[in-house]
């Protein structure tokens, strides 16, 4: 910003006519420029003190306007700020809404498509899926219909014990037994 346009804001400055960017220019030219800064004094002591004359019921006691001017410039540089910042953070929740909109309708158009949500894309990040935990190789084997004779339990894991029935082949002989 240049003095001239600076010099031509100071009254809508003093009478808070101008937009936030608009002070922002102004209060950080008038802070680098000696020129406009005591420019802006001479007018603000002057609007300051017609308004004073004007309004008789406050306190006329003592005035700094330096430093009466330097409380507005600070003030008005702080509500510049916290717009600027309310700004920024609507432009982003706008952003996120837009993203947000735009991931929906990417997956209900999957959707549409492929006749499923389950198919989506959407779906396959944050679906709760879990592998199934693989299977040993006795749970693979096919089960028997007939039910074991016998079963015995141990500590660890289950066992079937299948007994046999035993044969006269099989048996030693009554002679060999005896010897």
């Amino acid at each position: 910003m240049d003095c001239k346009s600076a010099q031509q804001m100071i009254m809508p400055y003093i009478e808070h006519k101008l937009s936030d960017r608009e002070t922002e220019d102004f209060i950080e030219h008038v802070r680098g420029c000696k020129a406009c800064s005591e420019e802006l004094e001479v007018y603000f002591t002057i609007y300051y003190a017609l308004e004073q004359l004007d309004d008789d019921s406050r306190d006329q006691d003592n005035y700094d306007m330096k430093e009466l001017l330097e409380r507005d410039l600070r003030q008005r540089e702080s509500r510049v700020r916290k717009h600027n910042i309310m700004r920024f953070y609507r432009r982003l929740l706008a952003a996120l809404a837009g993203i947000l909109a735009a991931v929906l309708v990417v997956t209900a158009v999957q959707a549409l498509i492929s006749g499923s949500l389950e198919s989506t894309t959407l779906y396959s990040l944050f679906a709760a899926e879990t592998d199934p935990p693989a299977r040993t190789e006795a749970e693979t084997q096919p089960v028997s219909a007939v039910p074991e004779e016998t079963e015995r339990e141990t500590n660890r894991k289950r066992q079937f014990v299948v007994t046999v029935p035993e044969t006269e082949a099989n048996q030693p002989a009554a002679s060999e037994v005896l010897e």
